[in-house]
């Protein structure tokens, strides 16, 4: 019970260590070495019966800042490690200083008091639900080092539909959006050549045509290579915006859950809705 080293037995005066057998009372949680209790048989910790608290919410700022010293004492120790091996403070390896990776683990291994902006790491766990292996030690590398570019293949090839998966709905819906009046040129052609739609307005075989279907085009591809760099970032400051606000309303670890996490459901609505929106604009074009 790593919570309680350091901390002294109310019981014996001696403070805990890795080695000691430690329990706890079942009504307050005041720790005790198990000799001790066994001796005592009792918790002597009235103040704590009397009054209904517990002793982990009465100690709790004391380990939160303990935890936290600790963490920052191994960050440095693992940096000044790497920079005496020829490595540098930055980049990628700093990500995971003073961080013992545990998947079992909620927060993977991190500080869930580690602060990003006003929220602990905690709620933001709770806000991402899964794929968290992957989320929080980046949220964290982008939050040490300032960098807000990382690769996500889901932006580069379905970034509307990852957006809508991690129900960001504002970004699904304008990507998809955006996307579809690049199309444009592309679906003309497309009608003209081999559906035989007359399209009067428009004749791809024009210069002007040309240039306006590589500008969008090359319009398209920017989109997509923008979002492949830059969709974790946007992603992490939807968090981080929908965490603060719902904190700000006492929203409980059940109303993160419900707001963040993933939705297949999403993904299926925003299939329909791309192929009713795609439906729509070969309609509007037929009939102009």
């Amino acid at each position: 019970m790593l919570e309680y080293q350091g901390e002294p037995c109310i019981m014996c005066g001696r403070t805990f260590t890795e080695e000691d057998d430690i329990v706890v009372c079942p009504e307050c949680g005041t720790p005790y070495h198990r000799a001790c209790w066994k001796e005592q048989g009792a918790c002597i910790n009235t103040v704590l019966h009397e009054t209904g608290q517990s002793w982990m919410e009465q100690h709790k700022e004391v380990l939160r800042e303990r935890r936290r010293t600790e963490k920052r004492i191994e960050e440095e120790e693992q940096a000044a490690e790497r920079e005496r091996d020829g490595g540098s403070r930055d980049g990628m390896a700093s990500l995971l200083d003073g961080v013992r990776i545990n998947p079992n683990d909620p927060t993977v291994g991190l500080d869930p008091d580690e602060d990003f902006e006003g929220v602990p790491l905690g709620s933001l766990t709770e806000f991402v639900a899964s794929n968290r292996l992957y989320y929080l030690p980046m949220f964290r590398f982008m939050k040490k080092t300032g960098r807000k570019i990382t690769f996500n293949l889901s932006g580069l090839l379905f970034a509307d539909l990852f957006f809508a998966h991690r129900k960001m709905w504002g970004a699904a819906l304008l990507t998809f959006f955006v996307n579809l009046m690049l199309s444009i040129p592309y679906l003309i052609v497309n009608m003209i050549s081999y559906y035989n739609v007359t399209i009067s307005w428009a004749d791809p075989s024009t210069p002007e045509f040309a240039n306006i279907y590589r500008l969008c085009a090359g319009g398209e591809l920017a989109l997509n290579v923008f979002l492949f760099l830059f969709a974790n970032y946007l992603y992490y400051r939807h968090a981080l915006r929908k965490v603060r606000s719902i904190r700000r309303q006492n929203g409980a670890k059940e109303v993160l859950q419900r707001e963040g996490g993933t939705s297949v459901l999403n993904i299926v609505l925003m299939l329909i809705i791309k192929v009713a929106g795609l439906a729509c604009m070969l309609m509007i074009l037929a009939m102009i």
